[in-house]
């Protein structure tokens, strides 16, 4: 995460509304793609075990934000202009 953020930071710097934002927009992205997976296995393209894993991401990714909301906020902050 560090990396992605230090990275990103060098090109472009985040306003505080951005920075107070981005933890649910990953989220948000994170179901998003949930949601494109349970459209192709209700089309019958991929199988139920595709559709799992996704389930399992989507709450890793969804928990391990929410537990770590301290030291991710830290993180962002310091991309703020």
């Amino acid at each position: 995460v560090q990396a992605v953020l230090a990275g990103y930071g060098s090109r472009h710097k985040l306003t505080k509304v951005e920075t107070l934002l981005l933890p649910e927009l990953t989220k948000l992205r994170r179901l998003d793609v949930f949601l494109h997976f349970w459209n192709r296995y209700q089309a019958g393209l991929d199988p139920v075990d595709i559709l799992q894993d996704q389930i399992l991401r989507s709450t890793r990714t969804c928990q391990y934000i929410n537990e770590h909301q301290t030291t991710l906020a830290s993180a962002i902050l310091s991309l703020v202009i």
